[in-house]
């Protein structure tokens, strides 16, 4: 269930939104498209109206079936999604990881993979190419890939200006242990994020480790 003790931020989600439709950065539609076609094949695909109820009310009224993988959509849309997706669904932090999972071992990230010629490599050539990675995915702000070390079996990677959400950044963790197992093929993987901006933090820093 929802745990929100942690989260230090102060606005509401729809002042959120509010505020990154101010910033008008752009986000793929790659993981949104994973949510939605994950939901379809579950028992939760009646809810898929009360979403779209939810993201009308944050003042969204696209279709979510018709979310195309490699387009560009605001990141508040994207965002509102999620949003709407955990109010509805009464997702906790262990939901929100595995959405995040999900997204890079699903059909639609493979496709993306595939566009982008990003395929299993070895490690190094994967943590050298998180950054430019992200720039496919994202329009602003950037990560940088601080650390790898291959003995101790971790690496540490921050993303800088990217105020989004704090409960995003859990979404951000799952996602990056999908990654990880996708271009590896790891299998026992763990993204912990270590500082946030939410936190007062220059940037969002993540570890990620596996066995």
């Amino acid at each position: 269930m929802k745990n929100q003790e942690d989260i230090k931020i102060k606005e509401s989600f729809k002042e959120t939104i509010e505020r990154l439709n101010e910033m008008k950065g752009k986000i793929r539609g790659c993981c949104l498209k994973t949510m939605v076609d994950f939901l379809l094949k579950s028992e939760d695909k009646k809810l898929l109206p009360d979403i779209q109820s939810k993201l009308a009310e944050y003042g969204f009224e696209e279709d979510l079936r018709e979310v195309k993988i490699l387009d560009w959509y605001p990141i508040s849309y994207i965002i509102a999604s999620f949003f709407s997706f955990y109010e509805v669904l009464d997702w906790g932090e262990e939901e929100i990881k595995q959405a995040g999972r999900n997204c890079p071992k699903s059909s639609a990230l493979i496709m993306f993979r595939i566009s982008t010629s990003i395929y299993v490599i070895s490690m190094e050539r994967a943590f050298a190419m998180l950054p430019s990675a992200y720039k496919k995915l994202v329009d602003f702000g950037s990560l940088e890939a601080s650390e790898l070390n291959k003995g101790e079996r971790y690496f540490t990677a921050r993303i800088k200006d990217f105020p989004v959400h704090p409960l995003y950044c859990k979404f951000i963790e799952g996602f990056g242990e999908g990654l990880w197992e996708v271009l590896t093929s790891s299998e026992e993987i763990s993204c912990k994020e270590r500082k946030c901006s939410f936190r007062g933090d220059p940037y969002h820093e993540f570890i990620l480790k596996w066995e």
